[in-house]
């Protein structure tokens, strides 16, 4: 599985121990997932981001194995919008 939690975090100026701080991972937890996505970023890290950031984190993570037609049609819902 992978996921864009750290270009997200990049992109909102949050540092590895800001995004440490929101998820409840330790920052050494969140380095080695972000330099190993493939073996650290699996469905119990998803759900736990997202029970900690929110529903619409489930916009960041992906499966490449889907189809990119697939993900391409993912709605993206940010914390300041609301699902219409």
């Amino acid at each position: 599985m992978r996921t864009r939690l750290f270009e997200w975090a990049q992109e909102n100026g949050l540092s590895i121990r800001d995004l440490a701080r929101r998820t409840g991972y330790s920052w050494r937890q969140l380095y080695r997932a972000r330099a190993n996505q493939e073996r650290y970023v699996t469905p119990v890290f998803k759900d736990r981001v997202i029970g900690r950031l929110g529903p619409w984190a489930q916009s960041l993570f992906f499966d490449p194995s889907a189809s990119s037609n697939e993900q391409d049609c993912a709605l993206v819902i940010h914390p300041d919008q609301e699902a219409a």
